[in-house]
């Protein structure tokens, strides 16, 4: 399983991309340990509107503790994964496996590792939608 740290605290630096299209999205939904359905992390894909945009920017927002931006271009790699890798790196989040360019299901782990960072121990759901 996945483990997730922080190893720079207080960083905030994820902000929304208002001239970009969102084209994907996941948002992770758990119980908290009152027992309320919480959004303890969302993280948010976007590209240029153009047809040739190549480059995907993420923003991830996690719980109350930090927030992280990172963009990934080029070609031959999963951009989506890269992109959250480097938004993660930003957060000031270490994760034990490296998810760079490496697909949805390991996107899916960090989230959910994330998650457990922050104490949440009960069952955790991904929502993904655009």
């Amino acid at each position: 399983m996945m483990e997730a740290k922080i190893i720079k605290e207080n960083q905030y630096n994820a902000r929304q991309q208002d001239t970009k299209e969102l084209i994907h999205a996941m948002s992770v939904v758990a119980v908290d340990h009152y027992g309320k359905i919480a959004e303890p992390v969302a993280a948010r894909f976007y590209m240029g509107k153009s047809a040739t945009a190549s480059v995907v920017y993420c923003a991830i927002w996690v719980d109350d503790c930090c927030s992280g931006k990172g963009t990934a271009g080029g070609g031959g790699y999963h951009k989506q994964s890269a992109a959250l890798a480097e938004a993660i790196r930003s957060a000031g989040i270490e994760l034990d496996t490296d998810i760079d360019g490496r697909g949805d299901t390991l996107m899916k782990e960090a989230l959910v590792a994330i998650t457990r960072m922050l104490g949440f121990t009960g069952e955790i759901k991904i929502i993904s939608h655009a």
